[in-house]
């Protein structure tokens, strides 16, 4: 009976052996537990229901456990739908006897399904921020997924858990409100860290590409770490705005810009889910960029700057940033070099530039200096700006063969106007092929300005045609300082010169309040200039020329002018000036309407005078006024051997002229005087019909489309022989005073 019952058991082993060995690696196939495993599922969580089909299963006699494997079964979390590819858990055979959670992991890879159905799914189980963020950026879209986890004995599933898989076609719309489209990637989810590989996406038109992406938790933020690249294409403008919004970028006004890119970036997202802490790298092919920056922001710039073939260098940390880059660009179709280093740290933005200048003409009207556009030439500047605060340039250095300016430690307003200046330094040749250089170097809070030769021949024209002091109130904000000169030679036309001109010119607040400045023509005649500013805010001008053409020929209206000396006196106050000029013994060859109102009087003897060997006057004295371009002449006098002249009127600069006046040759000028002692003579002859006197005269209309007209007088005003009286009782005065002496 023993040997029996141990032959039984012998066999009952064996067998229990080999279905074993039979369960642990063939395993059985079966559906007669599919109604039981559901129900048990369900009953462990009601939000999951599974539908299975045939379903496998292996012993693992090691862990005393039951591996139970399906095929395309379908799983409902909830109100979602998932369709699996393949299923497995391992079932703890201890656990489910004595009635608690027997699953111990869970395996299982799905077919396309919707992302969105997907991750309210997994929140069910693991409701924490990522997936949050997930589901509200998530527009649209497919995944793959292959996802394994386990159990603790309560049903809940451990942190070590791995969710893999694919997404494709995937539309974001992120917390910006800007858009991902087309987003197809790899990925690969842990607990604290999401990573992503093989990316492909399109952001406002841009397609990017990616080799791998990084999301990590730390501390309740979250932290993104990644690699773009996109290759050479058309870029949206707005996607610089977004990334450099603080730069006003906007007003360069771009229409064009292509390039090629490779990116680092990372950024930080908070508990209230805001991005900061931005953090870009790049390296940029820029192929092309167009634009034109906005007039009123660059002083009226109005041309296409276009940038090619450049290779830049970008760093971007939130508040700093830095780009660095070379090649080449043109204003207008002609290519020169550039480079440059420009950077930023907390609105305070430090660059360096050099820019190449062969293929752009310059003119500079107030140096008289013009340069072709195939002519070498370059621009190096280095400085600093503060926002809304001042611009400084640490250097400006501009050189063009035989010129040379630079410009050291200048400092400007956020509106642009200077407001110190420590050195300037300049040599050019001008249009007129006059050399010149200056050398200015500020010394406390004056100035010394030196210079061995100087055309300053635009200058006395502005000085002469210009009442605006060269409008440095344009030019500086608030100039207050002495200028003190030292010119050895300063050229007034192409031949006239003055040497060793020295003085002080005075500012304050942009105006020029005090002048003293003297010379000597190179033929030893002397040059007197001053501006003085009296208790009563007068601005008192006087100005002594032992020669008067170079000053007189500056008047366009005045071709032949030649001789004399020339006396000026102003008073200026409130914008309104009082002024007189006095011109002593000068001869005019050419002037268009003294020549036309001599021909419409037939004055033919004087008028060939005019145009041959000149008119001479002994004195011409005009007394006028002017306010801003409202010039109001009270009378101006001239008298010489031929002919005088009275006239008044005014004249609105670049507008409208009105003159009227009385011309009477000199004979006829001198037989009225030599009648002197009988008033009644003077005023009319003796007899009717005697002759003409002169001719009274008309000249009215814009500067260029000026009508003369002319009629013959037989008497002469009072105020026209006054005048002529008191002159010749002054030059009388002027003999004897000479025998005198």
């Amino acid at each position: 009976m023993i040997k029996r019952l141990l032959k039984f058991g012998i066999y009952i082993s064996i067998l229990l052996f080999i279905l074993a060995f039979y369960l642990s690696y063939f395993g059985v196939e079966t559906n007669k537990f599919n109604h039981l495993i559901d129900e048990r599922i369900s009953k462990t969580d009601p939000n999951l229901r599974v539908e299975l089909k045939k379903v496998k299963i292996f012993l693992n006699i090691k862990n005393f456990s039951v591996n139970v494997s399906t095929f395309e079964p379908i799983l409902h979390v909830g109100n979602n739908l998932i369709n699996l590819k393949k299923l497995s858990t391992n079932l703890s055979i201890n656990s489910y006897l004595k009635g608690n959670f027997a699953i111990e992991n869970i395996k299982l890879t799905t077919s396309k399904i919707h992302i969105k159905n997907l991750i309210k799914s997994i929140r069910l189980y693991q409701n924490n921020a990522q997936l949050f963020i997930l589901e509200k950026i998530i527009k649209d879209g497919y995944a793959k997924i292959s996802f394994q986890a386990e159990f603790d004995q309560s049903g809940k599933i451990k942190d070590n858990f791995i969710l893999e898989g694919l997404l494709e076609n995937t539309d974001l719309k992120l917390l910006n409100k800007n858009q991902i489209n087309n987003a197809n990637l790899a990925f690969k989810i842990t607990k604290d860290q999401y990573f992503f590989k093989e990316i492909k996406l399109k952001f406002k038109e841009l397609n990017l590409k990616s080799e791998k992406i990084s999301l990590s938790k730390k501390n309740g933020n979250f932290f993104l770490q990644g690699q773009f690249e996109n290759s050479k294409q058309k870029i949206n403008s707005d996607i610089l705005f977004l990334l450099f919004k603080n730069l006003d970028i906007e007003k360069l006004n771009i229409n064009e810009l292509i390039l090629g890119s490779k990116n680092l970036i990372s950024f930080k997202i908070d508990k209230k889910f805001k991005f900061s802490n931005l953090k870009i790298k790049s390296e940029i092919n820029l192929e092309e960029l167009n634009f034109k920056p906005n007039k009123e922001d660059f002083y009226n710039f109005d041309s296409l700057i276009k940038i090619k073939n450049n290779k830049l260098k970008i760093n971007y940390n939130k508040d700093k940033w830095s780009v660095v880059g070379e090649g080449k660009y043109s204003i207008d179709e002609k290519l020169d070099n550039i480079k440059y280093s420009i950077s930023s740290n907390n609105n305070i933005l430090k660059f360096k530039n050099s820019f190449d200048l062969n293929n752009i003409p310059i003119k500079i009207k107030l140096l008289n200096y013009n340069k072709n556009d195939d002519q070498e030439a370059k621009l190096n500047f280095e400085g600093e700006y503060k926002k809304n605060s001042f611009l400084s340039f640490n250097d400006i250095t501009y050189s063009e063969n035989e010129t040379f300016l630079k410009l050291t430690k200048i400092f400007l307003d956020k509106n642009f106007k200077i407001i110190k200046l420590n050195k300037l330094k300049l040599n050019f040749i001008d249009i007129n092929k006059k050399e010149n250089n200056f050398f200015l170097l500020k010394s406390d809070n004056d100035y010394k300005l030196k210079s061995d030769n100087f055309d300053a021949s635009i200058f006395l024209y502005k000085l002469l045609n210009d009442s605006d002091d060269f409008k440095f109130n344009k030019t500086f904000r608030n100039l207050n300082t002495n200028i003190y000169l030292d010119f050895k030679k300063t050229f007034l036309d192409e031949k006239s010169y003055l040497n060793n001109l020295s003085g002080t010119i005075q500012f304050e607040k942009n105006k020029i309040t005090n002048v003293s400045l003297n010379s000597k023509f190179f033929d030893n005649k002397k040059m007197n200039f001053s501006i003085r500013t009296n208790d009563i805010g007068e601005r008192i001008t006087t100005l002594y020329s032992g020669d008067a053409a170079p000053l007189v020929k500056k008047y366009k209206f005045i071709k032949g002018f030649s001789e004399g000396n020339l006396d000026f006196y102003s008073i200026k106050k409130n914008e309104t000036s009082k002024s007189k000029l006095k011109i002593n013994d000068f001869k005019l060859y050419e002037l268009p309407v003294l020549t036309k109102i001599l021909s419409l009087a037939s004055l033919q003897g004087i008028a060939d005078l005019l145009t041959g060997e000149g008119i001479r006057f002994n004195e011409l004295e005009m007394d006028f006024n002017s306010k801003k371009k409202l010039i109001n002449i009270e009378e101006m006098y001239a008298i010489g051997p031929s002919i005088s002249i009275l006239m008044n009127g005014y004249v609105e600069t670049g507008n409208l002229v009105s003159l009227r006046g009385t011309l009477v040759p000199a004979t006829t000028l001198n037989k009225v005087i030599g009648s002197i002692p009988i008033i009644g003579k003077i005023l009319v002859g003796k007899k009717m019909g005697e002759g003409v006197f002169g001719v009274s005269f008309k000249i009215k209309g814009s500067p260029k489309n000026l009508k003369t007209t002319v009629n013959p007088i037989k008497t002469l005003t009072p105020r026209f022989i006054t005048r002529t009286l008191e002159k010749a009782k002054k030059k009388k005065i002027n003999y004897f005073s000479k025998i005198v002496k």
